[in-house]
């Protein structure tokens, strides 16, 4: 159970990190 909950937060902070390079990413085509 403990091992899940782990994985868990691992895996939404890849999302998370995934959504922010998505972002900067616009924000550079943007900024051109």
């Amino acid at each position: 159970m403990l091992v899940s909950i782990f994985y868990l937060i691992d895996y939404g902070c890849k999302i998370n990190g995934f959504a922010i390079k998505v972002q900067y990413l616009k924000r550079m085509k943007c900024m051109k």
